[in-house]
């Protein structure tokens, strides 16, 4: 088996502005890999004039790649979900 080439690594990710031209944010307000706060601005206030916490974090590409299918682009993580080293991650979510 190939292996998988390395996902780049992303500034300002939010997945609130998943259609930001036409559409208010979506009000996901939990992580879709922790099931914690995800802190979005955007989803909080409803308006993407809230600048979001990810606008200036460098997201851990294997984080994105995480996400599930169904949540991509429609929930933003969380802070520490989104930056912290895959051993965490792992720590974070439990067996």
């Amino acid at each position: 088996m190939a292996a998988r080439a390395p996902l780049p690594t992303r500034r300002g990710a939010c997945a609130a502005t998943i259609d930001a031209s036409s559409n208010p944010p979506l009000p996901a307000m939990t992580c879709p890999l922790c099931g914690g706060p995800n802190v979005c601005a955007p989803a909080h206030a409803g308006s993407f004039a809230a600048a979001c916490w990810c606008a200036d974090a460098t997201i851990d590409p294997d984080a994105i790649a995480r996400v599930p299918a169904t949540m991509r682009g429609r929930a933003c993580l969380c802070p520490r979900c989104a930056v912290a080293p895959a051993t965490a991650r792992a720590a974070v979510a439990g067996p």
